[in-house]
């Protein structure tokens, strides 16, 4: 049931094959992957697979801090808090803290 679910090259067609499956597993998982980042899915997919080819462990870990790396950067927008970007997702999905001390 994995590899019918998840061995597509692309997030479109595992959500695809999610919603035609009728099992709870599939299910629940479907609308856990409806909930997130369609950017941050496609690229978790992207770097698994490259990991299929990668030589080492370290080799896979080496990129996805690169990716991080360049999601950092590419979220600081002109005229914008430069982490606000970052900063909007985990806030989200863990409730905001206003009026909290930091």
């Amino acid at each position: 049931m994995i590899d019918a679910l998840f061995g597509h090259d692309s997030i479109e067609e595992i959500v695809t094959a999610l919603a035609h499956h009728t099992s709870e597993f599939a299910q629940a998982t479907l609308g856990t992957i409806l909930d997130k980042s369609p950017t941050g899915l496609k690229l978790t997919l992207k770097l698994l697979r490259m990991a299929r080819e990668s030589m080492s462990l370290e080799e896979c870990l080496a990129r996805e801090y690169r990716a991080a790396l360049e999601i950092l950067r590419q979220s600081r927008f002109p005229g914008r808090h430069p982490r606000r970007g970052y900063r909007q997702g985990p806030q989200s999905a863990m409730g905001s803290r206003r009026g909290s001390k930091r």
